[in-house]
């Protein structure tokens, strides 16, 4: 599959997130994702967090686990990737 860039994989998840504001974890990978991509997607979630600009929450023991948006707007996020991830 082709390789997807983590700076474009950020960019898919804040559109998404920009509209839902909440998602599970889970449904960030699609139906049947490759190796690369749920590195990608993976990364672009703890980047997001140490930024943050999303938040993971399980509000329970064993449930799944939420990424919820934590700024306002999703085009006021700048974020400043040092290395891009070639899986």
């Amino acid at each position: 599959g082709e390789a997807i860039s983590l700076r474009a994989r950020i960019d898919g998840l804040l559109g998404t997130l920009g509209v839902a504001r909440r998602l599970t974890f889970e449904s960030l990978f699609g139906e049947r994702p490759t190796r690369g991509y749920v590195i990608v997607t993976f990364l672009a979630v703890l980047e997001l967090m140490k930024q943050h600009v999303v938040e993971a929450v399980q509000e329970a023991i064993l449930g799944p686990i939420v990424i919820e948006l934590l700024v306002e707007d999703v085009r006021t996020v700048s974020l400043d990737l040092l290395e891009e991830y070639d899986g």
